[in-house]
């Protein structure tokens, strides 16, 4: 009788201890789970249509590795890797280097500046952050030639109100017309036949949308282009 009243204090004990460290670790995640558990700050949606290169942008402040981001296709979340090996978009990420004129792989994201992913799917992709952050406020510095850039915020813009301004040339809060023939676009690349198609910027009314992006002309280097605060 002893050793049953033994046994059953014992399996008390056990339980005891094993609620008490559950309540203060927690209980243990799946790497699924903890994936999806993650705090996410979207980036963009890649609507529906044509299979082929696609634009984006960091609609906030930070800098993140291609590592962070995370692809959401028919409510599944999974890695850039793990979309990449079921053939939904590509783990290459392109920035364009303006000094030679060419699409070059990264595995840094920085914010202002826009990137293009091969997709492969013609369904809806959400692309994520890992984390919270924060808008951004300083302007996007632009070099001679083409520019491929985004807006660091989550709030877009109208082009009639961007602003450029050049210290080497002495000029300060240019508005698009002022800026000389400056041209604005979205850019597509068609990844079947490699012909690339832009999509005209109505430079009045049309606004910039945060997550997307998007190719300006700069005729000359280290030409500040402002969009936030609005203009007053």
């Amino acid at each position: 009788m002893k050793k049953k009243t033994m046994l059953a204090t014992i399996l008390m004990l056990v339980m005891t201890f094993a609620i008490f460290a559950n309540s203060v670790v927690g209980i243990r995640l799946s790497p699924r789970e903890r994936l999806v558990s993650r705090e996410l700050t979207e980036i963009t949606t890649f609507d529906e249509g044509v299979v082929g290169w696609k634009t984006f942008s960091l609609p906030f402040a930070a800098t993140i590795s291609k590592d962070d981001i995370r692809v959401t296709h028919n409510g599944i979340v999974m890695t850039l890797q793990e979309a990449h090996n079921q053939n939904i978009l590509s783990n290459y990420i392109y920035v364009f280097d303006t000094v030679d004129n060419r699409w070059d792989f990264t595995t840094i994201l920085e914010p202002g500046k826009a990137y293009m992913i091969p997709v492969s799917v013609s369904d809806d992709i959400t692309l994520s952050a890992v984390g919270t952050f924060t808008d951004g406020s300083e302007p996007i510095i632009l070099q001679k030639g083409w520019n491929y850039f985004g807006l660091p915020t989550t709030d877009q813009v109208t082009v009639s109100t961007l602003k450029f301004s050049c210290e080497e040339l002495g000029l300060s809060d240019l508005d698009i017309y002022a800026a000389h023939g400056t041209i604005v676009n979205k850019y597509f690349w068609h990844l079947t036949n490699g012909n690339p198609f832009y999509d005209f910027v109505d430079l009045d009314n049309d606004a910039i949308v945060p997550g997307d992006g998007y190719c300006i002309y700069s005729y000359a280097d280290n030409v500040e282009m402002s969009f936030v605060p609005i203009f007053n």
